[in-house]
């Protein structure tokens, strides 16, 4: 095992801990700090032993230091944020955050959050009880919420490097380098790493799960593919949308397992690690009162009740595939709702008036990012055009590779998986629904890009990425255009709100403000204040010479050796 697997492996096994000792925790109603206390006892060991010499360091500090540089990235963006919801969203931000407090506060099992809109088992447990531990050596403030939620969220760009040093074949340091220019530039990344839910920290399970498939099927190992099983539960602990993806490499496990004669350990190990991770979860939602409204309402708004399932394919296909600013006219279930207004005035007479242009194209950037060719992008589908003709020309190699091992992950499997995938899940919006569950589907596309374009010349491939980072600051920009702007709405008394000015803001944004003023909840810009621009130049500065330390070792690393 490779130092940089080793460095995956060892932290999301870490994330499995955080998850059984915040249950052991809640459930012995043991003081909240105690997983924190054992996990930095076993971190003082291990540093013991491996500067003692007695074990050695067996994971690759560089992809720490790539996770370091994404971290400050997206912490230098947070700074600005006034509050979340540049698009439609709604209270996400604040529902996970009180999933949190949940664990760290040992809240009763009943309890329900974001004034009981929500019950416990609406989010997978796993990502916000890692949090939970983590605020308990820091503290239960929001803004400290904010900061743990991007170091977590961040953690995609290790197994996405992994997957792509995997399938494109190039080396280490180089597939880590092409990760965090992605995770940097890519607006679909930035919205996900920037926004403190759950869905990017999931990516990083189901990416590291299918590195370790692929590479166990690949290398005859099945204990490897057996293992991805368990990385799929703890991805399925973090978001339940993963369960419709893992059903595909589960089924084409015991497929294999079948055809090559491993016998029966290899799934029955997959099973009990699941169920060991799992176990506690089910347990709670079996038992848990109105579970399965919970439920009902997770899936179902008061809109989408009467959509049938070959509208919600038809829908889901639609708005997955087709921007949102492209949909803007249209009528049936994919036309796209306009929620680029403003207000002049607020009361019960509420009625949204038009919206500035400006910012009607700022949203039409940002709800984009709901289509999988807007994650793409202008310089993503030509880079698709452009693999597709040197698939064309290299037919026969295609070939000659289709007469593997028939157990392989063939371009039959993916066919099916992204036919099936994209119009068949669970969620719904006429938003787009790509930024709700299929960021897997765009960074697989993004890796086969690469893979099929390293033969294209350098030009093309420098124009290209010029191509890309352009549009992605354009689009980068409008998010943080949107995200920075104060209302002018002050709480005097409790429910009491005061205008002081012109509300000229969409309502979804004004809710989320309202909210922020009801919770009391502190974000790192109210904490740095007029200073959160100096702020975030100074963590850019930071992350610059860091960066910088990065290509100078590497550079070095490479000189030849001299007496």
């Amino acid at each position: 095992m490779s130092p940089s697997v080793r460095l995956f492996v060892t932290a999301a096994f870490n994330f499995s801990l955080f998850y059984i000792l915040g249950w052991i925790v809640y459930i012995t109603s043991l003081p909240p700090w105690f997983p924190a206390f054992v996990l930095l006892a076993l971190t003082a060991v291990s540093a013991f032993l491996i500067l003692s010499k007695k074990v050695p360091l067996s994971i690759t500090v560089s992809g720490l230091v790539f996770w370091a540089i994404l971290s400050i990235w997206i912490l230098s963006f947070q700074f600005g944020v006034v509050v979340y919801g540049g698009a439609n969203w709604f209270g996400d931000w604040r529902e996970n955050y009180e999933h949190a407090l949940f664990f760290l506060e040992q809240r009763p099992l009943e309890t329900q959050v974001l004034f009981n809109m929500w019950a416990l088992p609406s989010h997978g447990p796993l990502f916000n009880s890692s949090v939970a531990i983590l605020m308990s050596l820091f503290g239960k403030e929001f803004w400290v919420y904010q900061i743990i939620s991007t170091v977590l969220s961040t953690f995609a760009v290790l197994p996405f490097a992994l997957l792509i040093q995997s399938i494109v074949k190039i080396k280490q340091a180089a597939a880590h380098w092409v990760s965090l220019f992605i995770m940097i530039f890519a607006p679909f990344a930035f919205q996900m790493e920037l926004y403190t839910n759950t869905k990017f920290f999931t990516l990083a399970f189901i990416l590291g799960a299918l590195y370790l498939y692929r590479r166990g099927i690949r290398t005859d190992r099945p204990y490897w593919s057996a293992g991805s099983m368990i990385v799929f539960s703890l991805g399925f602990l973090a978001h339940y949308s993963v369960f419709q993806f893992a059903l595909f490499f589960v089924g084409h496990f015991f497929f294999v397992t079948f055809k090559r004669k491993w016998g029966i350990k290899p799934p029955l190990y997959a099973f009990l690690g699941c169920g060991i991770l799992a176990s506690s979860l089910f347990l709670h939602l079996f038992f848990h009162p109105g579970f399965e409204q919970t439920i009902k309402s997770n899936n179902e708004t008061d809109s989408e009740k009467s959509i049938n399932l070959t509208e919600s394919i038809k829908r889901n296909l639609l708005t997955a595939i087709i921007p949102y600013s492209f949909r803007r006219n249209w009528e049936g279930v994919a036309a796209a709702p306009v929620i680029a207004q403003k207000d002049d005035r607020f009361g019960k007479e509420f009625e949204p008036q038009e919206s500035d242009p400006t910012f009607e194209w700022y949203y039409d950037l940002i709800n984009n990012q709901g289509s999988l060719l807007s994650n793409l992008g202008i310089a993503g589908i030509l880079g698709i055009y452009l693999a597709a003709g040197w698939l064309v020309r290299n037919s026969g190699i295609l070939k000659n590779r289709a007469k593997q091992a028939k157990t392989l992950l063939g371009w039959k499997f993916w066919a099916l998986f992204f036919g099936v995938g994209i119009p068949i899940h669970i969620a719904l919006s006429p938003y787009g629904t790509a930024q709700l569950n299929l960021h897997f589907f765009v960074c697989l596309t993004i890796i086969w890009i690469f893979k099929y374009l390293q033969q294209i010349p350098n030009a093309i491939k420098q124009a290209l990425a010029v191509i890309f980072i352009a549009e992605s600051l354009v689009t980068l920009w409008a998010w943080m255009n949107v995200l920075i702007r104060s209302v002018p709405i002050s709480m005097i008394q409790e429910e009491e709100l005061f205008i002081t000015g012109e509300l000229n803001f969409n309502p979804s944004y004004i809710n989320n403000f309202i909210l922020k003023l009801k919770t009391g909840s502190i974000f790192l810009s109210d904490k740095v204040g007029v200073y959160g621009l100096q702020t975030g130049l100074t963590f850019n500065v930071a992350l610059l010479l860091l960066t910088s330390w990065v290509c100078y070792s590497t550079y070095k690393k490479q000189l030849p050796k001299t007496n």
